[in-house]
């Protein structure tokens, strides 16, 4: 870890400085952060499209199911990214992925049940069991039996 990890309390302080920066509208919010990801001019995107090819082109050379699984971004349910998962979802289909969105399967939930912790909205445990559930539900098992 950094040097710098031993110091809760400046960590602590800094975390939430950067929570009333956001707020105030002097940064950036996670939404606006997010969105940059994904527009045509961001730095990674044209690299994220082409990992999205080489996969396929992977897959497809060895006969293998490639399934995309599009996750919701785990901050509040639903979020404000269908945009997002929309054009995420073209990508990797023309990429040749099954794509599976499984945003819709949150909508209910509550988000922070589903957080590693307050300021860590990663899944938990939960979230990952709710994830996998949603996965089974939409994936065809057969999909990944081999023919004799």
């Amino acid at each position: 870890a950094p040097w710098y990890a031993r110091f809760h309390l400046a960590i602590f302080v800094w975390g939430k400085a950067d929570l009333l920066q956001r707020r105030a509208g002097v940064r950036e919010t996670y939404q606006d952060y997010y969105r940059a990801l994904y527009r045509d001019d961001a730095p990674g995107y044209p690299a994220f499209r082409e990992a999205l090819q080489a996969t396929g082109r992977w897959t497809a050379e060895r006969g293998l199911p490639w399934v995309f699984v599009i996750l919701p971004e785990f901050h509040e349910f639903p979020g404000p990214f269908a945009d997002v998962y929309s054009r995420v979802r073209r990508d990797a289909e023309a990429a040749g992925a099954r794509v599976i969105d499984i945003t819709e399967a949150f909508a209910d939930a509550d988000p922070a049940t589903m957080w590693v912790a307050r300021n860590d909205v990663h899944p938990n445990a939960r979230g990952h069991a709710a994830i996998a559930a949603a996965i089974r539900e939409r994936v065809d098992p057969a999909l990944f039996r081999r023919s004799p």
